[in-house]
């Protein structure tokens, strides 16, 4: 039939060579360059690098896309894993996608150049694969978005983000970091309680707090009316 098989006599086939040039390992008819196939529940595959004390030893995979430039304003070509799940009803199979990582060019690719890229992360809704994520060639990440212009740049409709401590006692925090100081917006940071507290890590205080009920107190963790201010209060006319 054209094929070359490599395994045990009147056993199995282990590798099969295609007339065509395609390599299978478990299956006698790969479809690409180079197929491998499990019909256990063991793992396809395994990369690694034996261990070994005070050595720098690499377990590398390198995907590279063949794809050229084919004017100074060409991006095309993409590398990356596109992952299928198998499917089956009524006596009927087959595979759906399931997801992607992909490498995608940002810039145009000049002679002497080197491209920027970005890693896009997508999932995959009735078999129609929809980018989720994307991190940029300048370390920006976005999400609901291509082209996010911060380190983190959300886009959505209700674009909420939640914060959930799933430890009693533990705080749900925001914490905000300059060179001079660290603020903090969160629950129970500096107080073991639930209230809502702007706090100043620097000097270990609490400088706002707005409770179960509420209230809002300055200079009070607990404050007895809509605004409890414990200290001076300036107001200023324009």
């Amino acid at each position: 039939d054209g094929k070359l098989y490599i395994g045990v006599y009147q056993i199995a086939d282990y590798l099969t060579l295609t007339s065509g040039g395609n390599v299978g390992i478990g299956t006698t008819s790969p479809l690409y360059k180079f197929t491998l196939n499990e019909s256990s529940t063991n793992p396809i595959a395994y990369f690694g690098t034996t261990p070994l004390n005070a050595s720098s030893r690499n377990a590398l995979i390198i995907l590279q896309s063949g794809t050229i430039p084919q004017s100074g304003s060409d991006t095309t070509g993409e590398v990356g894993f596109l992952f299928k799940h198998s499917y089956g009803t009524g006596g009927v199979n087959g595979t759906a996608n399931g997801g992607y990582i992909e490498s995608i060019r940002e810039s145009v690719f000049g002679i002497t150049s080197q491209v920027n890229t970005a890693l896009i992360f997508g999932t995959s809704a009735a078999n129609t694969d929809n980018e989720r994520m994307r991190i940029t060639s300048g370390g920006n990440v976005g999400i609901g978005t291509t082209s996010p212009a911060e380190k983190l740049h959300i886009v959505g409709s209700n674009a909420l983000q939640i914060i959930q401590s799933t430890t009693a006692g533990q705080n749900s925090t925001l914490k905000f970091i300059t060179t001079a100081r660290t603020w903090g917006i969160g629950a129970n940071m500096g107080l073991s309680n639930s209230n809502l507290e702007i706090y100043d890590y620097t000097a270990s205080a609490n400088r706002l707090t707005i409770d179960s009920s509420g209230n809002v107190g300055i200079g009070t963790t607990s404050p007895g009316a809509k605004l409890d201010v414990n200290g001076e209060v300036v107001f200023s006319p324009n």
